[in-house]
């Protein structure tokens, strides 16, 4: 499916939510409109969020309301996954996997 495809019916999804009472305008703000899909099967919807805190966050509260959202306007029942999209650069990654072993030692 084409990206513009999947963007539109995540942007069905979020209309879905602003017309029901169980999602606020803020939470779609912050937690939703800023999921990325990513592709869509007869069995899996894969959205993409920018962090494990967001994915985490979004796993824990959302999902019920997307698998509901995505069967009323798709007609399809489907897992929903979600994935972190932010990579680490080599030079972040390296950066990071040194500060793992820092030890300082205090006499």
């Amino acid at each position: 499916m084409e990206q513009k495809e999947l963007q539109s019916i995540w942007d069905k999804v979020l209309e879905n939510f602003r017309n029901t009472d169980k999602i606020t305008e803020s939470e779609c703000q912050r937690w939703l409109i800023p999921i990325v899909p990513i592709s869509l099967t007869d069995t899996n919807f894969v959205l993409g969020v920018s962090n494990d805190f967001s994915l985490h966050y979004i796993k824990d509260h959302y999902i019920p309301f997307i698998k509901a959202a995505v069967l009323t306007i798709t007609r399809k029942k489907v897992d929903i996954d979600i994935t972190t999209t932010q990579k680490e650069s080599d030079s972040e990654k390296e950066e990071n996997d040194d500060k793992k072993y820092e030890v300082k030692i205090v006499s």
